[in-house]
């Protein structure tokens, strides 16, 4: 991978530019994207957050505001004036975050399963179990047990041999990153981000979701829906909260539906 204002990047094709902000603990999540063939007519760029891979590390404590300005300054890097901005579960409010302090920037906003579960009630209750059991690990310092914990409760007890068939060495990967778990994870609920600010967003959005992540996800996508009435829905059958990186018939579901998506909602003028 290359590297810009402190990131690890690749891009792939050309055409208009559409940014990935993967989630919390699997910094590749987003690569299968990069090779589908719905997406062959986009620019694609994929990075890894600060902290994760070899981008720089978090200089004090994390903000959602923080890595919404890390997105920013890759883009401006790569002298991309305008993108699609495509985010996953802790990328979702990031991607968000981005929208609101930068609209001039971003096209349209998916949100992939956004980590919206501290603004809603019905989901922070059934996200909560792995919460705390995480918060046990991570007091004892054990930053691979806390994500091993988490991991365990959005995606099962085999995640590590379901991650690794799609993104060979990605879970190896995510015990290496460990340490920016805790570092993060107080950012969410720190967030000062709710109704407000959603109705300055004007973009597009789509709402991804998997069909088999019930109980967390569609509570998130009915905020979504109360916060940015212009929402559009994509439903991914089969999968969990992994969603692009699931399998790879789950991959192409969700490329088929971002491109389907984007093809609605162009850019008006070069980027």
């Amino acid at each position: 991978m290359l590297t810009a204002a402190g990131l690890e990047y690749e891009v792939s094709g050309a055409g208009e530019p559409v940014l990935f902000i993967h989630g919390g603990i699997v910094s590749d999540a987003d690569l299968p994207l990069m090779s589908q063939p719905a997406l062959s007519g986009y620019r694609l760029i994929r990075y890894h957050r600060r902290g994760f891979g070899g981008s720089a590390p978090h200089s004090g404590p994390a903000s959602i505001a923080g890595q919404a300005r890390d997105a920013l300054a890759l883009l401006q890097a790569l002298e991309v004036r305008r993108a699609h901005v495509v985010g996953h579960s802790f990328g979702g409010v990031i991607a968000m975050q981005l929208a609101f302090d930068a609209p001039s920037v971003v096209q349209a906003l998916v949100l992939s399963e956004p980590a919206l579960f501290l603004k809603q009630p019905q989901a922070r209750q059934a996200g909560s179990g792995p919460i705390a059991a995480a918060s046990q690990r991570v007091a004892a310092g054990d930053y691979v047990g806390a994500v091993d914990v988490v991991m365990r409760g959005i995606a099962g007890e085999d995640w590590r041999s379901e991650v690794n068939k799609t993104i060979p060495g990605a879970a190896e990967q995510a015990d290496r990153d460990a340490a920016v778990f805790p570092v993060e994870s107080p950012a969410l609920s720190q967030w000062p981000f709710g109704v407000d600010e959603a109705k300055a967003i004007q973009q597009p959005v789509l709402s991804i979701i998997s069909t088999g992540h019930g109980p967390v996800a569609s509570p998130g996508r009915q905020l979504l829906h109360e916060w940015l009435p212009q929402t559009e829905d994509c439903d991914v059958a089969g999968a969990n909260h992994l969603l692009q990186f699931h399998s790879p018939t789950s991959s192409a579901l969700v490329a088929e539906g971002i491109a389907a998506f984007l093809s609605r909602h162009p850019m008006t003028s070069k980027s």
